[in-house]
């Protein structure tokens, strides 16, 4: 075998390990009033998603949810919620959650 056919056979073999970054662009505010509220988010390689939305202290359950956004519905007033997106890209890599935690609440204005 011939030393370029066997450094293709090398290369054939390598394996992308980097799991893919995603990043939130649209998140309410930490205390918002907002009883439902959309999500935006994206990764920088062709990714498949989960989403979840659970109280602060109750357990996350992920689903797939719509390509770069998730709408979070029925939002209680004076509940703290996380949401978490997580991405798989074409090579089956899978990102650890990227979670955020924000108040649903009356906006108290400052005097």
């Amino acid at each position: 075998m011939h030393l370029l056919n066997i450094l293709c056979l090398i290369c054939f073999f390598c394996l992308d390990r980097t799991p893919p970054q995603v990043i939130i662009t649209s998140k309410p505010a930490s205390l918002s009033n907002q009883g439902s509220f959309t999500f935006r988010f994206y990764c920088q390689e062709t990714c498949s998603f989960e989403c979840t939305v659970a109280q602060q202290g109750n357990i996350s359950v992920y689903s797939q949810c719509n390509t770069k956004s998730y709408t979070a519905n029925n939002l209680q007033n004076g509940k703290t919620y996380v949401f978490g997106v997580r991405a798989t890209d074409d090579m089956g890599n899978q990102a650890d959650p990227v979670t955020y935690t924000w108040r649903v609440g009356e906006q108290r204005l400052s005097v």
